[in-house]
């Protein structure tokens, strides 16, 4: 337990014509307020451990050249980092994509992926070329609403949504996800270390 205590002076100033007190009387008033701590009912708040993370895809965890995956033109060839469609369209994971979900591997942590892509098979391709389809436990790519991957989600799993937390770019998945009571968290510009470190152990 935590208390605030404050010192305060009040110094008044005042001249007096008393015969008892000649030239100047001064009034003092002090309030003592301190701060400190009962250690004995100190209690250490642990932070929350979520069971299942959920990223969506599109501007999530990559950027296909400014568009969504299912408005690419496959077949499409990886070259180093990159991939490219037919359109010479550079497909890449946001920078630290990839040491993200690595961390989130070491840590045991169960994750899924939730996209509302019209082309499955086309993200499926893009997550085996980054390599990243080795880190998912689950798998909800299909068009509708998330609610209804998350349903499947919870079903699958047992997970109650309130230990999961979910990473979308749009504020309709945020809105509606959260409303299941899942950590709905936006993303502006794709994942960074610095969003999903509040959910590291």
């Amino acid at each position: 337990m935590f208390i605030i205590i404050v010192r305060a002076f009040w110094i008044k100033y005042q001249i007096t014509n008393s015969p008892a007190i000649l030239g100047w009387q001064i009034e003092i008033s002090i309030l003592d307020i301190y701060l400190y701590f009962d250690a004995r009912k100190l209690s250490v708040v642990k932070p929350k451990l979520f069971m299942l993370i959920v990223f969506d895809l599109d501007f999530t965890l990559w950027d296909c050249g400014g568009t969504w995956c299912d408005h690419t033109s496959p077949p499409f060839t990886r070259q180093n980092e990159l991939i490219r469609d037919t359109d010479n369209r550079k497909i890449k994971l946001y920078p630290e994509v990839f040491s993200i979900l690595e961390e989130l591997q070491k840590q045991q942590v169960q994750l899924g992926v939730a996209s509302r892509t019209f082309a499955p098979e086309w993200a499926d391709e893009l997550m085996r070329l980054f390599d990243i389809q080795k880190f998912f436990n689950h798998f909800e790519i299909y068009p509708g609403s998330k609610l209804n991957h998350f349903k499947f989600l919870q079903q699958k799993t047992k997970i109650h949504y309130e230990d999961m937390v979910f990473f979308d770019d749009e504020f309709r998945n945020i809105d509606e996800v959260g409303q299941l009571g899942v950590n709905a968290i936006y993303v502006e510009n794709g994942m960074t270390k610095k969003l999903i470190q509040p959910y590291l152990f």
